[in-house]
């Protein structure tokens, strides 16, 4: 297995994030086309910020289907950069914590897991990283990558995940 090079690194907007060269098993697709195929909602767009294409995310969700099956029993590495503005709960949905951003996972025997990062709330100007670790349930079926935001934009640099094994 490949091995991995890790470095820490101190992220801007107070993130402590740690980067590493693994095998790339999904990237977001910057491609309107893409874009406008899974968003069922209409909340998303391509835009360009910095000079960096991306996918701009107004209040509301975006459903992005990942093929886990062939990664069962893996452990992978859930990574996105953003900058985000106005992100607030929803003060008529009683739990509501800001955005979301977790890759749902279906097992065979109907179990569903959704591992992720706490919600992001508030302002952040900078690009910034965000990940995390899950391990693919060997009897995993199915997966998306669920984004939910109750109110706010929020801009995606990338997202992708990487095998850590």
């Amino acid at each position: 297995m490949k091995k991995l090079l890790s470095a820490l690194v101190v992220g801007v907007c107070g993130c402590f994030t740690v980067l590493s060269a693994g095998e790339m098993l999904f990237e977001l697709p910057m491609e309107e086309q893409e874009i406008s195929k899974n968003d069922k909602f209409k909340t998303a767009s391509l835009d360009e910020v910095d000079g960096i294409k991306c996918m701009h995310l107004k209040a509301g969700g975006f459903h992005l289907p990942v093929d886990v099956k062939d990664w069962a029993g893996r452990k992978v590495k859930v990574t996105y950069v953003v900058k985000y503005k106005g992100i607030v709960p929803d003060e008529n949905k009683p739990g509501s914590t800001g955005m979301r951003g977790t890759l749902m996972i279906k097992s065979s025997d109907g179990k569903i897991i959704y591992p992720g990062k706490k919600p992001l709330t508030g302002d952040c100007d900078q690009w910034t990283q965000y990940s995390y670790m899950v391990t693919i349930p060997e009897n995993a079926v199915e997966g998306k990558f669920l984004l939910s935001i109750p109110g706010g934009d929020i801009w995606f640099k990338s997202l992708t995940i990487e095998a850590q094994d």
